[in-house]
């Protein structure tokens, strides 16, 4: 019969090197490595992980640690990207319409889509489609964008016009280049992002800072 470890400690023990291995040749995110490996022996102690694997079903430990390290990977991304949606909005509570980062529950629900309600997830949409300035609004978009979260970012007729005016593409041509280009947590490179809205490489984040002071932290 199979053996497999049954504590943390166990875990920590005899396969401490599979999981450091794990993360350094799949850490596309380049998430903090230690940070990872902490948070997920902490996420195994507290949340009893190891008594969700079933012998009986014919999974190697192995493969099925795989998958509960990919998880939580994918967990911490988007907990990664809640904390950037967090921290350009945490002064928004000067304006009626705006978005309080307080309000956002600190739960231990995993996904993106509980961890930022509807609501929150509404107006912040509604702020950045309002962004009246072509560029900026382009930009912020373009740094947010995560392939198949449709909830989160879209872009419009007005968006598709910018970037055609920018780089001659058509609307088609435009998705096609940011899905195949978008990074696996969110959003496009520099280097992609100067290819669709003809703007310098080096002043990309000045601008996109700006532009989140000036229209998301009003």
């Amino acid at each position: 019969m199979q053996e497999f470890p049954k504590t943390a400690e166990e875990l920590a023990n005899r396969y401490d090197r599979y999981i450091k291995d794990w993360i350094q040749y799949n850490n596309t995110a380049a998430l903090d490595s230690s940070e990872f490996i902490s948070s997920f022996y902490e996420k195994v102690l507290i949340k009893n992980i190891l008594e969700k694997f079933d012998p009986d079903k014919g999974v190697k430990f192995e493969t099925w640690l795989s998958k509960v390290l990919k998880n939580h990977y994918v967990d911490q991304i988007n907990r990664s990207l809640k904390d950037n949606w967090i921290s350009i909005t945490t002064e928004a509570d000067k304006e009626k319409d705006s978005i309080r980062g307080d309000l956002i529950p600190l739960e231990e629900d995993d996904y993106l889509d509980v961890i930022i309600t509807n609501d929150y997830l509404n107006k912040l949409i509604r702020l950045i489609n309002d962004i009246s300035d072509d560029r900026d609004r382009v930009l912020i978009k373009l740094k947010f964008y995560q392939k198949g979260q449709t909830q989160l970012i879209n872009f419009e007729n007005n968006d598709f016009d910018y970037i055609t005016s920018e780089s001659d593409l058509d609307e088609s041509q435009i998705m096609q280049f940011i899905d195949e280009n978008v990074k696996e947590t969110y959003g496009l490179m520099d280097k992609d992002i100067c290819e669709l809205i003809n703007i310098a490489a080096g002043s990309i984040n000045t601008t996109f800072q700006r532009a989140v002071r000036k229209w998301l932290k009003a």
